[in-house]
């Protein structure tokens, strides 16, 4: 009898457990998470961006265009994930000016795509 109550009492424990770990991110839905690092080469281009912090939305890292037979530019970003998309102003070094430029990325398949491009 003891022995049967146990195993209910676990049975009843490892259920309920089951049914929260299904319908807990539906009630407390968190912020979609960006990976560290995301790399595009087209022909012999190339661009990497790296995701040095996300808190929320904000978001912010480090990206590099490394453009075969033109300019290449080199900088930061700051911006909002929001939607599954990356809105970003880039601060950048090209030829050794400082520019300035937003690029919207959008998410799909845990791919980035930049807008534009």
């Amino acid at each position: 009898m003891y022995r049967e109550k146990k195993l209910l009492l676990i049975t009843g424990v490892l259920s309920i457990g089951f049914l929260f770990s299904l319908l807990l991110p539906r009630l407390l839905p968190t912020s979609p998470q960006l990976f560290a690092c995301y790399h595009a080469q087209v022909g012999s281009s190339n661009s990497l961006l790296q995701v040095t912090e996300q808190s929320g939305e904000k978001t912010a890292g480090s990206l590099v265009f490394q453009n075969y037979e033109k300019d290449s530019s080199f900088g930061k970003f700051s911006g909002t994930f929001k939607d599954k998309k990356l809105t970003a102003t880039y601060t950048f070094q090209s030829e050794g000016i400082e520019s300035t430029r937003e690029i919207i990325f959008e998410q799909s398949n845990n791919v980035l795509k930049a807008e534009g491009f």
